[in-house]
């Protein structure tokens, strides 16, 4: 914003207050401007500036003269002032404006500047040309916010005015630059830049200097609005050149541009020369048309001639023009170059082929690029025409097979397709495919019109096709002519007849053995065979003993085979008889709904026959073995085989009686019950068991009789042994040493068994003599009498008594041994010495002890129980 050193400025400043910008620069701006004016002269030291000031309406400075500050001293004195943007003290020669003064004062009062307190700050601001002004800045002073400056005029300098008055120059330092550029300008709008339209240059001025440059004029035809330009601003100033057909097939178009412009203080500033050049692309564009003379009726070989033009709808004039045709050949075209507006006109043939007949339409596409005299070439214009092509579309075919007789599975059928092209077109990718079987490629696949060609389609004869008794062959040709798709041409149809011939095969076999129990079931599977030559449906089959069940499969393709079940129920008269027998038959239906009897077959199973029969012979459970009463027994007699029996007779073994049964006739796992008492005898029990036996006897099913085994039952009767042995002495006593005592004994048999070989002694070591008894065997309930003499030992005397101790055993009839009874007598004893010498109390004594014992001890009876052998 500094527009360099100069001394002179002109009165206009005054004018020029309007342009007062009060917006203070920043503060590198104001350091740049203050830096740069008043040459040496002017010190910068931080936001202060010391070096002259002069008023931009005047030539004289501002200084101090005889105590008041004024605007019009000639030579200039050292001010120190803040810089732009900045606040503040001024000062002259170490004075300063009083705080204090009056916004009404004719002058402002000048103080000493101390220590600053009584001075009154100032901001610095600058406006756009570069001058200063001074604003005082302190409030609640009583000028604050008053500029500092002649604000009546008087000389002397004031705080009167509220704007801006006086402006202090510095020194102008001018400097100025340009900056070209240009923009095309599609005047018409066409959106193509072509002759007539614009070029709009913008012509930048930058001032770099430090004051305005004003009155701007610019050489080149560019104008400015406004005339100025600011310090440190720009602005663009416009020229504008209309468009030459030369200029837009030149490429491009330039333009100079140079100026000047004057300071404030009406310095020339000289503005250097700048050029500028925009680039023109020219636009290569055209439109074309293109027509036939084909006729209605044209054929292969004729030439078609066509008329091609293209207009240059650009903005460059093209040199050369090139049409190319998608077919044919350019025989002639007008005369170049080719100015943007002009139409260019060309002829074209070509030969009409039969592909364009089978087409169905020619067309036909020329495609123009043009070339400007610089050598740039684009592509320019299009044109196509379709004409339309009559055509006719015909096929003849024919069909047939080569089956004969009657056909079988397996058996392969061909059919041949024989086709003619009746029509105009060429017939393409023919094929026959059929509704059954394989397609081979036609011999030919194109057929032009006129030629023919055969198909075959290949078929394997199926089941199916026998089945149905008729094999329906459908035949159809697809080929491609007008239509780009392949679509269907023809079809035909061809039949062939299959008579039918049913038949079957049955076999019946089973798993079951003939080991077989009533209840059990037998499995008889059917295995039915289809041996014709047609597919059997619903196979089933009936039998005529047992349930059949459905078949596993119930349609047979020839020779399949599906198994059936039948499932017989075994009964005793099956098992009685040895043999299951079962007829079986069954039908089926051929596709067309006939029904076929199946082969009938009969199977019959043997079953093993197991007579057999169980006899058992058992007691009552409440049997008592006493002789005279009757026990109870009863035979049960089983059948345990697999046929029914007939009891022919049951006999009691012991006594040969026929038993009476509750029922003759055995099923099996029957039984018949026989029952029959035996009165026990004193023998059985001396036997110590009974025993029975029964025999029997069955006739079988087929009349054979068969002896079972005998059935016995022995039943062990307990020997219970209990017997009574009472010793008694002949007399009282006491005996003496010497003296003979006989000992009696009655011995009874109160046992349920006889008791043989009895025989009474004393225990072991006794060498008295025997007990003599009048019977060694007892039946149960008998006595007999027993009886041994003693005589009286020395022991016996010194024991006070005689003791005999019995003890009676023998045997059973059975031989096992036993103990009947025993038993104990004394009896008292004496020396004769004592009764010698007088003492017939003491003897007496003795003799009554003795008396005693004997009465005490009486027989004791022993029983016993011996257990019989079962």
């Amino acid at each position: 914003m500094l527009l360099g050193a100069a001394t002179g400025v002109t009165s206009a400043g005054a004018a020029e207050l309007s342009d007062f910008d009060e917006t203070p620069l920043s503060a590198p701006e104001s350091r740049a401007i203050a830096e740069a004016s008043a040459g040496e002269a002017r010190i910068t030291s931080g936001n202060m500036t010391t070096g002259p000031l002069q008023n931009s309406a005047k030539t004289t400075y501002v200084g101090n003269n005889g105590g008041w500050w004024v605007d019009t001293v000639n030579s200039p004195q050292d001010v120190t002032y803040p810089t732009a943007g900045n606040t503040g003290i001024v000062q002259i020669g170490g004075t300063c404006i009083s705080k204090n003064t009056s916004p009404t004062a004719g002058s402002a009062p000048i103080v000493q500047t101390g220590d600053g307190s009584q001075c009154m700050p100032f901001t610095a601001e600058i406006t756009s040309e570069g001058f200063f002004t001074f604003r005082a800045n302190s409030p609640g002073a009583p000028s604050h916010g008053r500029y500092f400056g002649d604000g009546n005029s008087g000389g002397v300098l004031d705080l009167i005015s509220s704007t801006p008055l006086v402006l202090f120059a510095i020194p102008e330092d001018p400097a100025g630059a340009l900056a070209a550029s240009g923009s095309l300008q599609d005047v018409d709008g066409d959106g193509v830049i072509r002759a007539g339209d614009a070029v709009e240059w913008a012509v930048e001025v930058k001032n770099s200097g430090n004051v305005r440059l004003r009155n701007l004029t610019l050489a080149g035809g560019a104008t400015c609005t406004p005339d100025f330009v600011d310090a440190g601003k720009s602005i663009t100033c416009v020229a504008r050149t209309t468009l030459t057909q030369a200029d837009i097939d030149s490429g491009a178009i330039a333009a100079k541009f140079s100026g000047t412009g004057t300071t404030p203080a009406g310095s020339r500033v000289n503005l250097a020369e700048v050029s500028a050049t925009v680039q023109i692309a020219g636009n290569i564009t055209g439109e074309a048309t293109l027509s036939s003379d084909l006729g209605k009726a044209p054929k292969a070989g004729d030439t078609v001639t066509y008329a091609f033009a293209v207009k240059n709808t650009g903005s460059v004039t093209l040199g050369t023009v090139e049409a190319t045709p998608s077919a044919g050949k350019v025989e002639s075209c007008a005369t170049l170059p080719l100015a943007p507006g002009e139409t260019l006109h060309c002829t074209i043939t070509r030969t009409l082929a039969q592909s364009d007949i089978d087409a169905g339409s020619l067309a036909l596409t020329v495609s123009a690029t043009g070339s400007t005299a610089g050598g740039t070439t684009s592509p320019l214009a299009e044109a196509s025409v379709t004409d339309t092509i009559a055509q006719s579309e015909k096929l003849q075919a024919s069909y047939k097979s080569d089956a004969t007789g009657q056909p079988a599975v397996g058996q392969q059928i061909t059919y041949t397709a024989t086709l003619k092209n009746t029509g105009n077109v060429t017939l393409r990718d023919l094929a026959v495919q059929g509704t059954l079987g394989t397609a081979a490629a036609c011999a030919a696949t194109t057929l032009a019109p006129g030629a023919t060609t055969t198909c075959k389609v290949a078929y394997t004869v199926t089941q199916a096709d026998i089945d149905a008794g008729q094999i329906d062959q459908g035949l159809t040709v697809s080929g491609r002519g007008v239509q780009a798709a392949v679509a269907q041409l023809d079809a035909g149809n061809i039949v062939d007849t299959i008579a039918h011939v049913p038949s079957t095969t049955l076999g019946l076999s089973t798993h079951a053995t003939a080991d077989l129990k009533v209840g059990a079931t037998v499995e008889v599977n059917a295995a039915i065979v289809n041996t014709g030559n047609v597919t059997l449906n619903g196979v089933e089959i009936q039998a005529s003993r047992g349930k059949a069940s459905a078949c596993g499969v119930t349609t047979l393709a020839p020779g399949a085979s599906t198994d059936c079940t039948i499932t017989v129920n075994v009964s005793q008269s099956d098992i009685d008889a040895g043999v299951i027998e079962t007829d079986v038959t069954g039908t089926a239906q051929t596709p067309a709904g006939v029904v076929t009897p199946i082969s009938a077959g009969a199977i019959a199973l043997p079953i093993n026959a197991y007579p057999g029969g169980e006899t058992a012979l058992v007691i009552a459970p409440d049997a008592e073995f006493v002789v005279g009463e009757d026990i109870e027994f009863t035979a049960t007699i089983e059948n345990s085989g697999n046929v029914t029996l007939q009891l022919t007779e049951v006999t009691r073994e012991s006594t040969g009686d026929a038993l009476t049964c509750d029922t003759a006739r055995l099923a099996p796992g029957e039984t018949a019950i026989c029952s029959f008492t035996h009165a026990v005898l004193q023998s059985d029990i001396d036997a110590g068991n009974i025993t029975e036996t029964v025999l029997a006897e069955v006739t079988l099913p087929g009349g054979a009789t068969r002896s079972l085994a005998p059935a016995q039952v022995s039943v062990g009767i307990a020997a219970e042994i209990a017997g009574a042995l009472d010793i008694t002495a002949a007399a009282a006593g006491p005996f003496a040493e010497g003296e003979r005592v006989t000992f009696t004994a009655q011995l009874t048999n109160s046992s349920n068994v006889t008791v043989e070989n009895i025989v009474v002694t004393e225990p072991t070591g006794s060498k008295r003599g025997a007990v003599e008894c009048a019977a060694t065997t007892l039946a149960p309930g008998e006595s007999t009498e027993c009886s041994q003499t003693v005589t009286v030992s020395r022991a016996d005397v010194a024991a006070g008594k005689l003791s005999v101790t019995w003890t009676a055993s023998g045997q059973t009839l059975l031989g096992d041994p036993v103990e009947l009874a025993s038993g104990t007598a004394s009896v008292g004893t004496t020396v004769h010495a004592i009764a010698a010498t007088g003492g017939p109390a003491l003897g007496g004594l003795f003799a009554g002890v003795a008396a005693l014992l004997a009465a005490l001890g009486g027989g004791l009876i022993f029983a016993a129980r011996r257990s019989a052998a079962k």
